[in-house]
């Protein structure tokens, strides 16, 4: 629904981790994984990176005023701002517990990853995901638009 004014608001997590400074190598599991989830995605149609490319649809929707903000929430507890640390916990939990299920339907339906295959790569991916010597975060999209009257 539309806030006063016409006004959209709209939150997107995009479901693909970034790193700044150099500390997720190309071999990291936790990327591995999502790359596979990426692919897996793709094959059904649908795209994890959709939460960056909203401009276009919102202007042919007719939207105006489009801003678009985006924040880190880090994989993890390694940033210095306590309140990005507290973020940081709460969204590996939710990477953590989001990695079995992902593992189940997609990998063997998707990417035909046996039940082996797919089980060492979430393993990896949950191990990983406790060295905070890696730099990981999701970004998280906020957009506002406006629809003229």
């Amino acid at each position: 629904a539309l806030k006063p004014g016409g006004w959209l608001e709209l939150q997107e997590l995009e479901g693909y981790p970034y790193c700044d400074d150099g500390t997720m190598p190309n071999d990291d599991p936790l990327l591995q994984y999502y790359q596979c989830v990426r692919d897996a995605f793709e094959a059904m149609g649908s795209n994890i990176a959709m939460p960056h490319q909203l401009r276009p649809i919102l202007e042919a929707a007719g939207f105006v005023n489009i801003r678009c903000i985006v924040k880190k929430a880090p994989i993890g507890p390694w940033a210095q701002d306590m309140t990005l640390r507290v973020v940081g916990m709460y969204c590996r939990e939710a990477v953590r517990d989001l990695i079995p299920a992902m593992t189940a339907k997609l990998f063997p339906q998707q990417l035909k990853f046996s039940a082996v295959e797919s089980e060492v790569m979430a393993a990896g991916a949950r191990k990983t995901l406790s060295d905070m010597s890696r730099h990981r975060y999701l970004p998280i999209h906020f957009w506002t638009a406006q629809k003229p009257e």
